[in-house]
C-alpha cells in the first residue's frame, strides 16, 4: 500500500481515538494531554488493523502524523518529551456526496477531507424515536 495513504488511514484512527476518548466531556476548557507511547500502545490493542504491526512502526507513523497535525493547529506536540495535547475537541460529520466520515477538530473548517465538500451532516445521524402504536 502506498505510504501516503496509510499515513491518510492513520490519521483517520488516532482521530477516531481522540474522538472517542474526548466524546463524553462537554467542557471545552478541559485539557487532554497524552503521551507518544500511551498513543501507540492504544491504538495496537483498540484498532484490529493495527494490532499485527510493531509498536515502532505505529510510532514512527505516530509521530509523522502528529507533527502534520500540529502544523495544522489540531494538537499540540511537543517532539522532545514525546507529548500531545489536543488544542479542542472533535466532533464526527459525513460528507453528504462522498459519504466519507470525517472527523474534525472543531477549529477546524467544515469540509470533507476526502472530496472537498461543505456538505456535511452529523453522524450518526440522529433519529426521531418512533411513535408505537397503542392498543
Amino acid at each position: 500500500m502506498n505510504r501516503d495513504i496509510e499515513i491518510f488511514e492513520f490519521e483517520w484512527y488516532l482521530r477516531d481515538f481522540f474522538f472517542r476518548s474526548t466524546s463524553h466531556i462537554n467542557d471545552y476548557k478541559v485539557s487532554f494531554k497524552y503521551n507518544k507511547s500511551d498513543i501507540a500502545e492504544n491504538i495496537k490493542n483498540k484498532y484490529l488493523r493495527y494490532r499485527d504491526w510493531e509498536l515502532t512502526k505505529i510510532e514512527e507513523f505516530l509521530m509523522v502524523t502528529l507533527v502534520d497535525m500540529g502544523t495544522k493547529g489540531v494538537v499540540d506536540f511537543n517532539i522532545q518529551a514525546g507529548k500531545a495535547e489536543l488544542i479542542s475537541l472533535f466532533e464526527r460529520k459525513q460528507c453528504s456526496d462522498c459519504f466519507y466520515v470525517n472527523i474534525l477538530s472543531l477549529i477546524e473548517p467544515k469540509s470533507c477531507v476526502r472530496c472537498n465538500s461543505k456538505k456535511l451532516l452529523e453522524f450518526p445521524i440522529k433519529r426521531f424515536p418512533r411513535k408505537t402504536d397503542s392498543v
